[in-house]
């Protein structure tokens, strides 16, 4: 019995290999991806750092780095039809949406000028950058803790005066000081100016990260 499922399954494979062979001669006698799609692999070559590191007729492969992710382009034809992936891998695995894949299809329905101003919205709108990163981080916290009672004014500033407490013990341990000066010393701070402005991104960090922040800024000063 197990003889008819497995005939079954041969035929569907050898059905498969003959129409990706079939792609393959398609999509190379009118000069492969690159040809065919110009548009958008001109697109995704010319973005900075961009490198094309895997090309055949019918399959192609873009890495791209900058200083906060890395972003992984692949074109493959297809059953009469190009299927595009992006995957974004950020180099904190904490990082929004880290590792998500987009995917888009040139076919019948959806031509390339189209697909083409897709990629270039969705790459637009990503963090290129550190700063704009935890920006984005800010907003999504804000937006998905709006309604959260630990956002209040009130519960908020009892947590980062529990914050500068351990940052001050930190430092006194550093700089053997007692604790009283170095609380007067941080928030005399340009350090703890920034701490409090959420817009700097500071407050995203550790205490250890922000101590070394401030003894940074005491080491300049001198």
């Amino acid at each position: 019995m197990w003889r008819i499922p497995l005939a079954f399954i041969v035929l569907f494979l050898v059905i498969y290999l003959c129409h990706r062979c079939g792609d393959y001669i398609k999509i190379s006698q009118i000069g492969g991806i690159r040809k065919s799609y110009n548009k958008i692999f001109s697109y995704l070559y010319r973005l900075p750092n961009s490198r094309n590191v895997i090309e055949t007729k019918s399959f192609v492969k873009f890495v791209i780095k900058d200083n906060v992710r890395t972003i992984t382009f692949t074109l493959s034809y297809k059953f009469d039809c190009l299927e595009i992936k992006c995957t974004m891998s950020y180099k904190d695995d904490t990082a929004f949406e880290n590792g998500k894949t987009k995917e888009w299809s040139i076919n019948q329905y959806n031509n390339e000028d189209k697909i083409l101003y897709q990629i270039k919205e969705y790459i637009d709108k990503s963090p290129n950058n550190l700063l704009q990163w935890r920006y984005g981080i800010l907003n999504m916290m804000e937006l998905k803790n709006y309604d959260n009672p630990t956002k209040s004014p009130v519960i908020q500033e009892i947590i980062m005066s529990n914050r500068i407490g351990a940052i001050a013990v930190s430092l006194a341990e550093r700089l053997s000081i007692d604790m009283v000066m170095a609380l007067k010393m941080f928030y005399r701070s340009d350090t703890c100016a920034r701490l409090h402005d959420k817009s700097t991104g500071l407050y995203l960090y550790g205490d250890l990260y922000i101590a070394d922040e401030f003894v940074l800024e005491m080491q300049n000063r001198q």
